[in-house]
């Protein structure tokens, strides 16, 4: 797997390719150069020379090299080949020296403007076949394997290719290379390097039509024989692939899970230290549970769309039974956990494999991840600023490559935050489609709605996980029994005529302004595909601190309630915790009358999103008002305090996320560009119980916007 060095891979390589065919390619290149030194019709319009009488034979070779081992296999081959071309040229250079005979002359290549030119020429053009070839595959989406496939793949690769092989080596052989002296002085017409051009890959084009079947037998030869099957496993980027493609990797036998599996712990054991995303692994376990997945698939089980996929867990909560958590890096605190979350459940459901924990802030509180006992989690684009909270472990480790999901959960945008950090997608379900997680000690009529899911290299990978993790929970009291949707069939349905409402900042928050800038923009472009992109204004009788100090009393209910349990069992947490939590969760004790208020601002804000929903499909906006920012060395890593010098909260009051978690919509962020290096996104917020409608949304902004790592 391409874990492997260069030179790993390269070797594999030349070990893969059957030598016949390596030392058949090298012998039509040499012989192409010679052959090249030779005209074979020579008109005002139309000039060919012999070396189009064997050319074809290389670019059915690169078109079978391609289609079975990739285009850089190709290319390497190219370069090869090329490079015994110039050495058997370089020997003939020196006997000529000795032997004064024009045959060996012509073999010494003498006439150095031929050489060059046809070596430019065919080096240019051998790449782009190859990856014409590869282009033209991607977009044949009906038997993609098939006979028909491969031979279009080969014409329109070969057609394109020759033509460019040709122009560029009698353009540069006979138009520009006559100006030099020593250079072959045979000028040709701008109309006779276009004529040869055009006629030449006619006559190849030919050539595959009679010979691109004999390519394809070949081709399905090495597939039923395995040729070359640890290259080709070489090849494979795993960490820049969605959970998904994986699945389909290990359900069709091309990896075995404890492959994967072994592929992930590499990334983790040489790349975590740059980020800080785990806080343990669980390799051992992992290991044993590819194992059994490997014997339920020789026999001949599919084991779910995430197949052998190894999946991160969030060090805050009970996730996976018989682990700990340290509720968010809490010094002495390891809890066993008693449960397995929504998400785990999914996702061994779905074939996955945990493989570890990820960092997270204390308690989860803050839009930031750091703690005292681990420190600070960065974004992948920039070791020094941070990846977000309060699922930064989990969004790091899958930017970073290290997992291709990973879980998080997501109270006022512990999901969206870290995902717009660090440009991946992070989707939040309503409450009622996922059941919420409550301690049961809080009431959650005054709690805000807290829901476990999922930070995703793509919109697909989230839609599959929605499919496992909806589903009625009588012990949620806003779970709703209602049937049950394929969200994966929405994806690709499209959004012509929907309307779109446009937010910077509600109205309430201080944003920057190259984030409304590039936000706006991102949005907008959804009338691409026919989408109605509208400006609104929302009427908000709150300020964004008031909102927040509400939103910090309420769902400081839960920690300040364990706070005190803790105290009460003689354990004293202080010096554990952050100051800005113990002051929160002192203000929860102190003011448990204010959750009339925050019920009240709950309904407030539920009359103005329904205001907007009356006219609109979609809500967007910034997921958050500022860059992310430095980590520091303290364990208390925050926001900005200012922002367009105007005093906001630094734990959350850059969050233009926790709105929605007072009445539960669905919400996503998606990646919306990059401004000093450094990723942002979009947040988008459909109906209550209107999933379907945001992941549409996403992914169709996904195909206008590509953004896997």
């Amino acid at each position: 797997m391409n874990n492997h060095s260069f030179k790993q891979r390269i070797t594999l390589l030349f070990k893969a390719v059957p030598k016949s065919v390596v030392i058949l390619f090298c012998l039509v290149i040499v012989g192409m150069n010679i052959l090249a030194q030779y005209q074979m019709v020579s008109l005002p319009f139309l000039a060919i020379n012999y070396g189009i009488t064997i050319s074809w034979i290389a670019f059915l070779i690169l078109d079978i090299v391609t289609k079975h081992f990739g285009a850089k296999a190709g290319n390497y081959i190219s370069i090869l080949a090329i490079t015994i071309n110039t050495v058997v040229g370089l020997i003939f250079y020196l006997i000529s020296l000795f032997i004064h005979n024009p045959h060996v002359d012509i073999f010494a290549f003498n006439a150095w403007s031929i050489m060059i030119a046809s070596t430019i020429a065919f080096i240019i053009s051998s790449f782009a076949n190859n990856y014409l070839n590869v282009f033209v595959g991607k977009k044949i989406k009906k038997d993609p394997d098939g006979k028909l496939a491969f031979c279009l793949r080969s014409y329109v690769s070969t057609f394109l290719g020759q033509i460019i092989d040709n122009f560029l080596f009698v353009f540069l052989a006979f138009y520009i290379f006559p100006f030099i002296p020593n250079a072959i002085q045979v000028r040709w017409t701008i109309w006779q390097c276009i004529g040869a051009s055009i006629f030449g890959a006619l006559i190849e084009l030919l050539s595959e039509l009679i010979f691109a079947p004999l390519g394809y037998r070949v081709v399905k030869y090495w597939q039923k024989h395995k040729v070359g099957e640890e290259y080709i496993k070489a090849t494979y980027e795993l960490h820049k692939m969605s959970a998904y493609q994986i699945g389909e990797l290990v359900n069709n036998k091309v990896f075995t899970p404890s492959e994967v599996v072994k592929y992930f712990e590499y990334r983790i054991d040489k790349y975590n230290k740059y980020i800080n995303a785990f806080t343990y692994t669980k390799f051992d376990e992992a290991e044993k549970e590819a194992l059994k997945l490997d014997n339920r698939i020789n026999n001949g089980e599919n084991i779910g769309p995430f197949a052998g996929v190894p999946f991160a867990l969030k060090d805050f909560l009970s996730s996976k039974k018989g682990w700990t958590n340290s509720a968010g890096g809490v010094i002495n605190l390891d809890r066993i956990d008693d449960v397995d979350s929504p998400f785990t459940t999914a996702l061994e459901k779905l074939g996955g494999i945990a493989i570890g924990k990820c960092n997270a802030p204390t308690y989860g509180f803050r839009g930031t991840t750091d703690n005292k006992r681990y420190g600070p989690t960065s974004t992948p684009y920039n070791y020094k600023h941070n990846a977000g909270g309060s699922s930064g472990g989990s969004a790091a480790s899958v930017s970073m490559g290290l997992v291709p999901i990973a879980e998080g959960g997501d109270a006022g945008g512990s999901i969206r935050i870290p995902a717009g950090w660090c440009n991946i997608f992070g989707f939040k379900a309503s409450n009622g489609t996922v059941a919420s997680h409550y301690a049961n000690s809080v009431d959650p009529s005054v709690f805000p709605f807290c829901m476990n899911g999922g930070l995703t290299k793509s919109v697909k990978d989230a839609a599959i996980l929605l499919n496992a993790m909806q589903g009625y929970d009588k012990e949620d009291p806003f779970s709703v029994d209602k049937e049950k949707l394929d969200y994966v069939s929405y994806l690709d349905k499209p959004i012509k005529g929907l309307k779109v409402a446009y937010t910077d900042d509600f109205n309430i928050f201080e944003v920057e302004d190259k984030i409304k800038q590039k936000v706006y923009k991102r949005a907008l472009s959804l009338t691409k595909l026919g989408a109605v992109v509208e400006r609104v204004n929302f009427n908000i009788p709150y300020t964004s601190q008031e909102l927040l100090e509400l939103w910090c009393i309420a769902i400081s209910q839960e920690s300040s309630a364990e706070y005190l349990a803790y105290k009460a069992q003689g354990i004293d947490l202080t010096d554990s915790l952050s100051k800005e939590l113990l002051y929160w969760n002192d203000r929860a004790i102190k003011e448990k009358d204010r959750l009339n208020e925050y019920k009240k601002a709950k309904e407030v804000l539920k009359e103005e999103f329904e205001r907007i929903f009356k006219d609109y499909d979609l809500i967007i906006s910034p997921v958050s008002s500022c860059l992310s920012p430095l980590n520091t060395d303290d364990g208390n890593t925050k926001g900005p305090e200012f922002i367009n010098n105007k005093k906001i909260d630094s734990l959350l009051g850059y969050a233009l996320t926790f709105l929605v978690n007072f009445n539960g919509y669905p919400a996503c962020s998606i990646p919306s560009g990059f401004i000093h290096h450094l990723p942002i996104g979009l947040q988008m917020i459909g109906r209550y119980m209107e999933d379907e409608t945001v992941l549409k949304f996403a992914s169709n902004y996904e195909k206008l916007h590509p953004f896997i790592r």
